[in-house]
């Protein structure tokens, strides 16, 4: 069997890993509040329509936070940016409440959040998510 030499990269132009793509701006920079934790996560789908259907599931979440912003609440947790990496989306929730990070921090892990990751073909297993407390808390 004939195996397909790579080009070279003689022009150094070649990016040696998939590049990072703003996919969304996130509702966090429209409050003052303090963020107290972050929660940053990665999920890697097999396919594009998987992908797709997840960046509109935080799309239309964020759409509902920026309407609870505008309203005058101060919602516990907003959506900061979402990034794209090849077949990974990468984005994170921004804490405004130590309380309710402590009591939710792990709500990806539920049967709630595991009937919506259904709808992307997706589960727990496929996330990467490491939380990180600010440090004034």
């Amino acid at each position: 069997m004939e195996q397909k030499s790579i080009p070279a990269d003689v022009l150094n132009v070649i990016p040696s890993e998939p590049a990072r793509i703003l996919l969304l701006e996130g509702e966090t920079h429209l409050l003052s509040e303090p963020i107290v934790a972050r929660s940053k996560c990665e999920i890697t789908f097999d396919n594009e329509a998987q992908l797709q259907a997840c960046v509109q599931a935080i799309k239309e979440s964020g759409e509902q936070t920026k309407l609870k912003i505008e309203s005058g609440e101060r919602p516990a947790y907003t959506w900061d940016k979402t990034f794209r990496e090849g077949m990974t989306i990468i984005f994170s929730v921004a804490w405004h409440d130590r309380d309710f990070f402590d009591s939710r921090k792990e709500a990806w892990k539920s049967k709630v959040h595991a009937s919506i990751f259904d709808r992307f073909g997706v589960s727990p297993t496929n996330f990467t998510i490491e939380h990180e407390i600010s440090a004034n808390n």
